[in-house]
């Protein structure tokens, strides 16, 4: 990505509100890093928000909720950008079953990807951020954060 425009880097970006952001950020007239589990769908919002807003629009296959995702995910875009200006983690999972009975490898996916992967790419942006004097970073969540669990 070589442009001058600021750098959007968006999780959960193949639907709902991860894509509503980049749809706001492209008209903006930011270029945009989208990052979701999918490949076909991600490719072709890359290049319909490409032709539509004249920005540049990288779509980034990667499943968050791995170990590690991350942190691969950032060496792969620092290769490919002069830094990211704004962080938007929208990616997440819920877990909607008794925690005593719900399936541990699917409990671990989950705070892989609400937790791990989004301290590790706020963790990554903020330096550059910090040294430009810009940066912008949105922690989406649900408000079924807020709801008392268990059965």
């Amino acid at each position: 990505m070589t442009s001058n425009r600021p750098v959007a880097l968006i999780t959960g970006a193949s639907s709902g509100l991860g894509f509503e952001f980049a749809c706001q950020l492209a008209e903006d007239d930011h270029d945009l890093v989208l990052v979701a589990r999918g490949d076909g769908a991600l490719r072709r919002q890359a290049r319909e928000l490409e032709a539509n807003h004249g920005i540049l629009a990288m779509p980034v296959a990667i499943d968050l909720s791995r170990p590690g995702a991350a942190e691969e995910l950032w060496r792969r875009i620092a290769a490919t950008t002069r830094g990211v200006n704004v962080l938007i983690n929208s990616a997440g999972i819920g877990v909607a079953e008794t925690f005593a009975y719900s399936d541990p490898d699917t409990t671990q996916a989950m705070l892989e990807l609400n937790i791990n992967a989004l301290t590790t790419l706020t963790r990554k942006a903020l330096p550059g951020m910090l040294e430009r004097r810009y940066g912008r970073i949105l922690n989406v969540s649900s408000v079924a954060g807020y709801r008392a669990g268990g059965r």
